[in-house]
This record gives C-alpha cells, structure tokens and sequence, in this order.
C-alpha cells in the first residue's frame, strides 16, 4: 500500500523527487508544515506537495534518518527538515526572488498567549483531526497511530479517553 501519496493540487507535479521543483513532504494537520507551505504561496515557487501517512516512518526515516515533517528536497541537494531552516532557505534563495520576510519580532507576548492556550488548543484540534479527511489520516493504522502518538485528556481533566469516546464529544 502506499505510504506517501503525492498532492494533487496545482502544486502538484507527476513523478519524484528530482523533476526540476522542489518537493515539499508534508502532514495536513501539521502546523510546522503549514509554515513551510506558505513560502511557496507567498513566493509562487511551483513545487510538488508530498502527503506522507501519519503512520508513514520509512519515508521521513530514508530521507533525514527520522520520523519528522516538513522536509524539503531540492534536486541536487540533501533533504532538509525543520520548518523555519525551510522557510529561510526558500526565502533567501534569489532563484525565486527577492526575500519577502522580515525577522521574527521577539514578542514575548504572543509566546506567553501560545504556552497559556496550548492545553485548550490541542484538545479541540486532536480530537477533530480524526474526524476530517485529512490525507495523512485516511488509512484506519495512520488514525490509530495518531491517536496513540497524542494522548489527550478529557475536557475536565480526566485521565486519556478511549478513541470511542473522542467521538461523543462531539456529538455533545
């Protein structure tokens, strides 16, 4: 079965690696990947958009040693993970224009409101993410994978759910 399935949005490009565009391998859910694919909307740079399995450990493993997402392969070069080396990579390069970032602003405002909301956030989002299509979940062991990588408690405290009871709540 297929472990990684390539886009099939207008980024999207037929065969692998090597095609003359960057490959971007990738996890809808994920918001480090999210980062790194919005450098190539905002710089137009045609590439091609990789879905790995969530459970899908060989790919990441034989491209950076390593069950990680993003990762960026330019032909020619060794894959790259980590989302903001991406981001600075892809925005520096003048083959794809001038750079359009500005620096981080170091505001410790914004830090303090992601560590003081986090706990919220993950419970609403992890237990939605197995009930959307997302590509990265579509196989029933990637959902399962997920739902055992990301324990969450219940909405009061309580000790981790069973993935049975993720459901009801949203039927609440």
């Amino acid at each position: 079965r297929p472990r990684a399935v390539r886009g099939t949005g207008s980024a999207a490009m037929p065969g692998g690696p090597g095609e003359g565009k960057p490959d971007l391998y990738a996890y809808d859910l994920c918001p480090f990947c999210t980062r790194a694919r919005m450098i190539f909307g905002l710089k137009n740079i045609p590439h091609g958009l990789v879905w790995m399995g969530y459970d899908d450990v060989e790919t990441p493993s034989a491209l950076i040693g390593k069950k990680l997402a993003p990762i960026l392969h330019v032909r020619g070069e060794a894959p790259m993970p980590e989302s903001m080396d991406i981001v600075r990579r892809l925005d520096e390069d003048a083959a794809w224009g001038p750079p359009l970032l500005r620096p981080a602003s170091g505001r410790e405002d914004l830090k303090e409101f992601e560590q003081n909301q986090w706990p919220l956030m993950r419970l609403l989002l992890h237990t939605r993410f197995v009930q959307v299509p997302l590509p990265e979940l579509a196989l029933k062991g990637a959902r399962d994978y997920f739902v055992w990588q990301h324990p969450v408690e219940g909405p009061a405290g309580e000790p981790r759910p069973e993935p049975a009871e993720w459901k009801s709540w949203d039927q609440a």
